[in-house]
C-alpha cells in the first residue's frame, strides 16, 4: 500500500481520544512475555480506550534488543487484529537506523509511527526540521512527533511544530513537557485543523486538553483507563467541575510513581515497576522490567493496592 493509499485508509479521527502509553510486559528471565503482552492487549481492548501506544518510553524502548521490540509488537498487533489503532516507536540518535525500524513496521497492521528527536547531541532547530521531513518524506505510514524535553536535549519549538504540521505525513505531536502554557499555546494555534493531532503526554494536564480539544498519551490510562475516558468525555461537554474534580483523583493516582523506593525521581525502574504492579495486581502481567529493577516485595505491592482501589 503506498502512501497515498494509506492516507485515505487512515481516518485520522480514530487516533483521536485516550491513547494509552503501554508498558512492555517481560519474564523473570527478561524475555517478551507472550501470555501477559496478550491479555494486556485485550484487557485495552475492553476497556474503552481508543488506541496503544507500543514501545513508548513507559514500554522502555531505550532498552529493548531490535530482536525482542519486534517481538512484542508483532505479539500485540496479533492479538489487537485491528480492533484497535496502533502506534509504534521508530526513534534513534541515527536517521539510518531510525529508517531501519521503519522498514521493520510497514507491512503492519500499524496506524501511525512515532519519532524523538535524535538524542544524546544537541541540534539546532533547522537541522531537527531535516530529521523528521527526512523520515516523513521516506514514510509509508503516518508520522507522529513526540517531544519528550525531561529526557531529551532536544526540544520542539512551537514554530517548528507549524513548520512541520504543513508536511502531509506528518499528522500530530505528543508533547509531554508539563508546562500548561505551552500545550494551551499549541491547542489555539492547531484550534480547528482536524489533519493535526495534539497529544498531552503529562497527566497533570488533562483538563486543559480535555476542555480545549486534545488529546491523551497516557501511562497511567494503562492503570485506570475509565479514569481518563471520564475527564476527556467532561471536558468535551464543558462540565469544568466534573473536569475539576477528576484532574485532583488523576494528581493522586499519578503519587503511584512516587510510592515504592524512592519514587521516579530516583529511578526509572519504579516508574515502570509501579504501572506493571498494578497491572499485576489486576492479573494481567508480571511486574519485571527489561533490565535492572528488582522483585517487587509485599510492602510495594501492598502500597500499590491502595492506589488503584
Amino acid at each position: 500500500m503506498n502512501f497515498n493509499e494509506r492516507m485515505i485508509a487512515l481516518d485520522i479521527s480514530r487516533l483521536k481520544g485516550v491513547i494509552v502509553a503501554s508498558p512492555t510486559p517481560f519474564t523473570k528471565s527478561r524475555d517478551i512475555d507472550e501470555e501477559g503482552t496478550r491479555r494486556l492487549m485485550r484487557y485495552y481492548i475492553n476497556c474503552g480506550i481508543n488506541g496503544v501506544f507500543l514501545l513508548s518510553s513507559t514500554g522502555e524502548y531505550f532498552t529493548i534488543t531490535q530482536e525482542k521490540r519486534l517481538n512484542f509488537v508483532n505479539m500485540a498487533i496479533d492479538e489487537i487484529n485491528g480492533k484497535l489503532p496502533v502506534m509504534v516507536m521508530i526513534s534513534d540518535a541515527c536517521i539510518e537506523n531510525v529508517l531501519r525500524n521503519l522498514d521493520l513496521y510497514t507491512n503492519k497492521k500499524i496506524d501511525a509511527v512515532v519519532l524523538t528527536p535524535p538524542y544524546y547531541y544537541k541540534y539546532s532547530q533547522d537541522e531537527l526540521y531535516k530529521f523528521f521531513t527526512i523520515v516523513a518524506d521516506k514514510s509509508p505510514i503516518p508520522l507522529i512527533l513526540y517531544n519528550q524535553p525531561m529526557r531529551l536535549p532536544n526540544n520542539i519549538s512551537l514554530e517548528l511544530v507549524k513548520d512541520l504540521s504543513k508536511h502531509k505525513n506528518i499528522i500530530g505531536i505528543k508533547d509531554t513537557s508539563s508546562e500548561a502554557d505551552k500545550l494551551l499555546r499549541l491547542l489555539s494555534i492547531f484550534k480547528g485543523r482536524d489533519d493535526f493531532l495534539i497529544y498531552t503526554g503529562s497527566e497533570r494536564l488533562a483538563a486543559y486538553a480535555s476542555l480545549f480539544g486534545g488529546n491523551f498519551i497516557y501511562a497511567l490510562a494503562a492503570v485506570n483507563p475509565e479514569l481518563f475516558t471520564n475527564i476527556l468525555e467532561k471536558g468535551r461537554n464543558k462540565d469544568i467541575d466534573g473536569v475539576a474534580e477528576l484532574q485532583n483523583n488523576i494528581n493522586e493516582l499519578f503519587e503511584i510513581f512516587n510510592s515504592i523506593r524512592g519514587g521516579y525521581k530516583e529511578s526509572f525502574s519504579n516508574f515502570t515497576h509501579s504501572i506493571k504492579a498494578a497491572l499485576k495486581l489486576k492479573g494481567i502481567c508480571e511486574s519485571y522490567n527489561s533490565q535492572l529493577g528488582y522483585e517487587l516485595n509485599n510492602d510495594d505491592y501492598d502500597k500499590i493496592y491502595k492506589f488503584i482501589n
